[in-house]
């Protein structure tokens, strides 16, 4: 989840439960999903 191998802005949702927790570094995750986030994109 820290190296997610899709390009800026591929997706119109994300939707990520109960994983953060268990990721080591979770401010790394947070930046890839929004990165492959589109800019009007919902995340859930």
């Amino acid at each position: 989840m820290t190296n997610i191998p899709f390009q800026d802005e591929s997706y119109d949702i994300i939707l990520s439960s109960h994983v953060l927790e268990h990721i080591t570094d979770d401010w790394k995750a947070m930046h890839e999903l929004y990165r492959v986030q589109k800019k009007k994109g919902n995340m859930a």
